[in-house]
């Protein structure tokens, strides 16, 4: 049977092994050098010219090999793609996250801190959002502003046979908190970070402000720690005035101060020596006094990924419980400039 366009010489026809497109001009000879994106490739000995950018990974394999030596029947895959994440199920999500950034939910890991940075880094820029997270899924690579990502060895972590911190349909939502993660931990000399639940994260006010100043882009970052001559009320008037005023900001709590939030599982359960990060939206409302005659606020947040829910705390619950805060302004200009573009692409 003669396939249409497949039957005339085939030096006319662009691609060969595995579909990867023919670079005649760097040896010379049809067919002779195929290109693999990172690498070039020799297919008459099976080999390919350069060594393999993961080699320091896999010490028992010459660093020139192809698919292990599998030239029959092994697939070559770069050996940087997340390849045990579905990818159909991948897209979806990072383009539900598009559309709703609210939705980035940390699960069953303890990275809420990069969850609400997640959740801003979404909401001003879901274009850099999106070609950053298909970039990494494709090659094991992405850049953001100055924020560069080194997944390690998550690239191997196989959801179907080890226990996740995230259930399948949350697989993008893992591989961008898990991803954060590990670049934090590999800058900080911290153990790898495997995407387990529970797994142990130490994410304090300098990983926060480092995040959103180098990899959001943010402008005027400053973590503040309530002054405890300051009452609660004045703590909570001085960040919703920030935030009026275009400052995004992150809420460091002890986790008991959860208990009192509005969408909380019957099944929650914290330790007050615990922290949780949530993002501040705005709302705030004097709820009156309490049964003791304690004042009570109430106050907007986004955590979790649940819609937008409320804090409700006394005003000793604001001074006991609320141990930082931290602000930055989004850069007007280069959020415009990415309006630009996405108004362009419609």
């Amino acid at each position: 049977m003669v396939v249409p366009s497949r039957h005339g010489k085939s030096e006319s026809y662009r691609y060969g092994f595995q579909g990867q497109e023919k670079d005649d001009e760097i040896r010379g000879g049809e067919g002779n050098s195929l290109n693999y994106t990172y690498r070039m490739h020799d297919p008459r000995i099976g080999r390919f010219f350069a060594v393999d950018p993961l080699a320091n990974k896999f010490s028992w394999n010459s660093p020139y090999a192809f698919s292990e030596n599998r030239v029959m029947d092994g697939i070559e895959l770069e050996g940087l793609e997340f390849v045990n994440l579905n990818k159909t199920l991948f897209v979806n999500r990072v383009n539900y996250l598009k559309n709703n950034p609210i939705a980035i939910n940390q699960r069953l890991s303890g990275t809420c801190v990069l969850a609400a940075v997640t959740y801003l880094w979404i909401k001003h820029d879901r274009n850099g959002f999106v070609d950053t997270m298909m970039k990494l899924y494709d090659t094991g690579e992405a850049k953001y502003n100055q924020f560069v990502f080194h997944p390690g060895d998550l690239q191997d972590f196989d959801p179907n046979e080890s226990e996740s911190s995230h259930e399948k349909k949350y697989t993008a939502d893992w591989m961008i908190l898990s991803s954060i993660q590990q670049t934090i931990n590999s800058q900080t000399n911290q153990p790898d970070y495997k995407g387990r639940p529970h797994e142990d994260t130490s994410n304090g006010d300098g990983v926060l402000n480092y995040l959103m100043s180098k990899f959001l882009g943010f402008e005027s970052v400053k973590t503040i720690k309530p002054n405890t001559k300051n009452t609660g009320e004045f703590t909570l008037k001085q960040i919703d005035n920030k935030y009026k005023k275009g400052f995004e900001i992150i809420l460091v709590l002890r986790s008991s101060a959860m208990n009192s939030y509005s969408l909380r599982k019957s099944d929650f359960n914290v330790e007050d020596n615990e922290y949780h990060a949530v993002t501040y939206l705005g709302g705030l409302t004097y709820a009156g006094t309490n049964q003791y005659g304690s004042k009570t606020y109430t106050f907007n947040i986004q955590t979790w990924g649940n819609p937008v829910g409320t804090l409700t705390l006394t005003e000793g619950g604001i001074e006991a419980l609320l141990s930082s805060y931290t602000q930055g302004k989004p850069n007007e200009k280069k959020d415009n400039e990415k309006q630009g573009k996405d108004d362009s692409s419609k």
